[in-house]
């Protein structure tokens, strides 16, 4: 039993990882493309970067836009196919965690007894 909860772990810790790098590829390309396309929204995001302006006020900002769908409000159908697809991988992203964790937990902490 072990054995199988370990292997999901590094499955999932993979999966994982995956979904991470394709992340920060769209929402790099999300604040490119709004940088170009629609200048007003990206100042109003407070000028998000992937790096260089990551502040917690900007990162509030983004997931606030994304949750309480305020990307629906804008006029390109490209920018909210966009923001779609961020959120959703956002949105998967922590559902991962939260998953992880649980695994991490059952490895680790034991919350399964011995031999089972």
């Amino acid at each position: 039993m072990n054995e199988l909860i370990v292997i999901l772990y590094l499955c999932l810790f993979a999966v994982s990882s995956v979904l991470v790098i394709v992340y920060l590829a769209k929402v790099h390309s999300f604040f490119d493309y709004l940088k170009d396309n629609d200048p007003k929204t990206w100042e109003n995001l407070g000028r998000p970067h992937l790096f260089f302006n990551n502040t917690p006020v900007t990162g509030i900002r983004f997931i606030r836009f994304l949750y309480k769908k305020e990307y629906l409000a804008l006029a390109d159908s490209v920018a909210r196919e966009k923001a779609i697809t961020v959120k959703a991988l956002l949105t998967a992203g922590f559902v991962g965690i939260v998953i992880l964790f649980g695994v991490f937990a059952i490895i680790f902490v034991g919350v399964f007894p011995k031999g089972s």
